[in-house]
């Protein structure tokens, strides 16, 4: 198939040809207008005319590139802004965060002193020798379940929190 006679081509052609060079005519009383094709465009060689439109289409294609180059600029200067807000906003978090860690630090202090009582005092009479040796001949008292598994996870939260602060002072 020849190039003239391409279904692109001729596309091309029929869009190129419907130009704005046109003059306009109006009617006598200037209600009505027409439009017809200038003179000059009916005589000029098509080969000319074809060739002005392409390079007016590169021109315009071109056009568009640029834009598209400064709008990909711009983008690129807005991602570096958004980046730049997210760390100011997660080191305002981790501030904001540094409070609650002395709370969950000062509730595991509380905890753990539940946990292990105070250390006996050493028997001085002769009755109390005697309640020591009784009390050492039963089992040891297991903590209440509760306040172990409360105190686990008041450590995981100290954990986390520890974390995310390390991770956004960082």
């Amino acid at each position: 198939m020849s190039e003239r006679f391409s279904p692109l081509t001729q596309r091309v052609r029929r869009i190129l040809s419907n130009a704005p060079s046109t003059i306009d005519l109006k009617h006598r009383n200037g209600r009505i207008s027409l439009q017809l094709p200038a003179p000059s465009m009916r005589r000029s060689d098509p080969r000319l005319t074809f060739d002005a439109r392409l390079a007016r289409l590169n021109g315009l294609i071109e056009e568009l590139r640029l834009a598209d180059h400064q709008r990909e600029a711009e983008l690129c200067v807005l991602r570096e802004q958004l980046r730049a807000s997210r760390q100011v906003a997660r080191r305002e978090v981790s501030r904001n965060l540094l409070p609650l860690l002395a709370e969950v630090d000062l509730l595991l202090a509380l905890g753990r002193t539940l946990l292990d009582p105070p250390p006996p005092l050493p028997p001085t009479t002769l009755f109390e020798r005697m309640r020591a040796r009784v009390n050492a001949a039963q089992p040891a008292q297991q903590p209440p379940t509760a306040l172990v598994v409360w105190l686990d996870t008041l450590n995981r939260l100290r954990s986390r929190i520890v974390a995310l602060v390390e991770d956004e002072v960082c």
